[in-house]
């Protein structure tokens, strides 16, 4: 008895500080995901001009690839000057003058956080949140039989839980309490 009675313990101690460091994991993947819901609005984000010097004569595609915009496209040519609309390249001087918009730092941390992949250093994070989840949700099992059972779950009728509606007919009540009835809407 004394050795169930430590495990129960040992277990609840384990999901009382995994909860507490899970609950703020998973906060912060709330509150990152809501934010990646409106990424494409422009929710948060703050414009940064930039000024940045490739290679002289690339071509769309490799201007796009370098400065991270996809399916860059000139629009208008004015000597060396091609201009696209975030800003304007030279292809003389290899010279990029464009604007983006960013996150703030932390808003980028936990966004980057919720989209990490393999090649990120964080993609170890997401199994061990996993792994804690899972834990957490075992360690949970234990003492859910604790403590006596209820009325509902034993199957004997509790007079708690005895209904007496008169408008059900699958509930169980006297037999002489539905003819007395019957007899009074009838007349």
């Amino acid at each position: 008895m004394s050795d169930q009675r430590n495990l129960r313990n040992t277990m609840r101690v384990y999901h009382r500080y995994l909860g507490f460091f899970l609950a703020g994991i998973m906060a912060m993947y709330a509150v990152s995901g809501v934010i990646l819901i409106f990424r494409n609005v422009g929710f948060l984000k703050e414009e940064v001009r930039e000024v940045r010097t490739l290679g002289p004569g690339l071509s769309e595609k490799e201007v796009g690839e370098a400065i991270k915009v996809r399916d860059l496209r000139f629009e208008e040519a004015e000597g060396d000057r091609r201009s696209f609309p975030q800003g304007t390249y030279d292809t003389r001087t290899g010279e990029v003058d464009f604007t983006s918009e960013r996150y703030p730092f932390l808003i980028d941390k936990l966004t980057r956080m919720h989209k990490a992949n393999t090649k990120s250093p964080l993609s170890t994070c997401t199994p061990a949140i996993s792994t804690g989840s899972s834990i957490a949700i075992i360690s949970a099992r234990p003492f859910e039989s604790s403590g006596p059972m209820p009325p509902w779950n034993t199957g004997k009728p509790s007079s708690r839980m005895r209904r007496t509606s008169r408008t059900s007919p699958s509930v169980r009540q006297p037999a002489d309490l539905r003819t007395s009835e019957a007899v009074v809407r009838s007349s």
